[in-house]
């Protein structure tokens, strides 16, 4: 800056540039105080000084279904399992799941070809055997009356009983197998055990079937059982839960939110504050 002095007063120079600017600044104060005043003005009309104003709702208690879903097998207490007692293959199926059947009804029929075929053929075989028996035995009567009359030794009459009993003893043995093969023949035929209802029947007419093979299951009553044993107990675990959180929704809620409006509370007016305290700890316990 530039100092002019005249012979009379001191006069100071400013540069053109900086007196626009103080111009301005000094313009623009006024303007900004008056607007500042304009808008508390409009503030103190419209909402309460301090804050903002908000609607208040009262809460209301309403009942919320609780459900939950469980996957389990139902399996009844009183059923069995069917087996084949022999292999072969499935030729027919008497009944279907669902069905009920009392005891030693047809459940499903193993080819018995072959075995009957054995049973044949053992049947045969104790045929000729009486017959060998027959011939021992005519022989042993005829060598006791020659042995008897001094005609015949005594060996003779031995060899000729040895026969006999040797053959009698083989005919019985043939009687044994034919039974034996005739209870087996018996075993293609699947039969209930029990008065019940047929399970599900997993095979089909033509599988080959093995003693491992499961051929259905018999129920002997409607009763059943889930088998998820902790049922109950993971549905009272969870319904103890789910009342938890609820709680320590409402404690955390208290907690963020300490103060609320008294007439919640059935009071005029005021706002109640609660010991921040006292609230963590509900959150805790809860």
């Amino acid at each position: 800056m530039n100092f002019l002095f005249d012979r009379k007063t001191p006069v100071l120079a400013v540069p053109r540039l900086g007196a626009l600017a103080v111009l301005c600044l000094s313009v623009s104060v006024p303007l900004m105080t008056g607007c500042g005043q304009k808008d508390a003005a409009s503030g103190a009309a419209g909402m309460p000084p301090g804050g903002m104003a908000v609607q208040v709702q009262v809460v209301k208690t309403a009942t919320i279904p609780d459900t939950a879903e469980y996957l389990s097998v139902m399996k009844s207490r009183h059923s069995a399992n069917i087996n084949p007692q022999v292999e072969g293959q499935i030729t027919k199926i008497f009944v279907k799941s669902g069905d009920r059947v009392d005891a030693g009804r047809p459940l499903l029929q193993i080819d018995p070809l072959k075995q009957q075929a054995t049973v044949s053929s053992q049947e045969a075989a104790r045929v000729a055997q009486e017959a060998n028996v027959q011939l021992a035995k005519v022989s042993y009567d005829r060598s006791k009356r020659l042995f008897e009359a001094g005609v015949v030794a005594k060996a003779e009459f031995d060899s000729a009983q040895s026969n006999y009993d040797a053959a009698v003893a083989q005919l019985k043995s043939l009687e044994e197998q034919v039974n034996t093969q005739k209870a087996e023949l018996h075993y293609y035929g699947v039969r209930s055990p029990m008065n019940g209802i047929v399970g599900d029947i997993p095979v089909r007419i033509g599988d080959r079937v093995a003693v491992t093979t499961l051929l259905t299951t018999v129920a002997h009553s409607w009763r059943q059982e889930a088998l998820t044993e902790n049922f109950r107990e993971v549905a009272d675990l969870g319904k103890d839960l789910h009342d938890r959180l609820a709680t320590f929704a409402v404690h955390a809620y208290d907690l963020l939110m300490p103060c609320h409006d008294a007439r919640l509370d059935g009071r005029d007016s005021g706002r109640i504050c609660d010991n921040p305290l006292r609230r963590h700890s509900r959150c805790i316990e809860a």
